[in-house]
């Protein structure tokens, strides 16, 4: 009896948090874009799994500032991811930035937000043309979800479409939906324009540290 209930729970249990996640609904991928703003990022160091700790910094030097969601406009979380860390399997060289998106219109606190925290910086984001999907952000799973699944179709849609000559090269712009200081939701974008020169802002680094581009 213990037997079959022990096999039952290692079939039941995945296929609910499959389910719990919505693993199994097929996100609509649409046309979107990303408008013109400001980027402040620092760049993560120690491949994909690694990210946890650049989110963290981010987590600390916001509350640092003093509640800084409130006091940029526009403000939203960012990850640009450039690697498949499939086919990236080097964890030193799997490149991504994070950070987060502000109207221009913050340049003051923008300035202080630098001077107070140098190891960040700052770049101005062009108008992106993209294909984008959303899903809910229920757990660390979905980040690995995005990774595996949701990262691989983007490029796949618009490489089999012809959008992109270099689909398979292509970064993915994250953009995470923050409510009551909580993660809730994750839009990825894959760009679609010609010229994404404006978004590498990834430096290649020793893996020791969070380095300023």
């Amino acid at each position: 009896m213990l037997k079959k209930i022990l096999m039952s729970s290692v079939i039941v249990i995945p296929g609910a948090l499959y389910v719990y996640h919505d693993f199994h609904k097929n996100y609509p991928i649409e046309p979107s874009e990303i408008p013109a703003q400001n980027f402040i990022y620092i760049q993560n160091v120690g491949g994909y799994k690694k990210l946890s700790n650049s989110f963290g910094k981010l987590a600390q030097d916001m509350k640092g500032f003093g509640d800084s969601a409130n006091r940029f406009s526009g403000f939203k979380w960012v990850g640009i991811y450039y690697d498949d860390p499939k086919k990236v399997q080097d964890e030193t060289k799997q490149r991504a930035v994070v950070g987060f998106f502000l109207d221009p219109s913050n340049q003051n606190l923008v300035n202080e937000f630098l001077q107070k925290y140098p190891d960040y910086s700052l770049q101005e984001i062009p108008r992106i043309n993209t294909m984008s999907t959303s899903i809910a952000l229920k757990s660390p799973l979905t980040v690995l979800y995005n990774f595996a699944k949701t990262h691989p179709r983007l490029r796949k849609f618009v490489g089999e479409r012809e959008l992109v000559e270099d689909a398979a090269s292509r970064p993915i712009i994250e953009v995470y939906k923050v409510e009551n200081q909580r993660m809730s939701d994750i839009a990825a974008h894959i760009p679609i324009d010609k010229n994404i020169d404006k978004i590498m802002f990834y430096k290649q680094t020793e893996p020791s540290a969070v380095v300023k581009s």
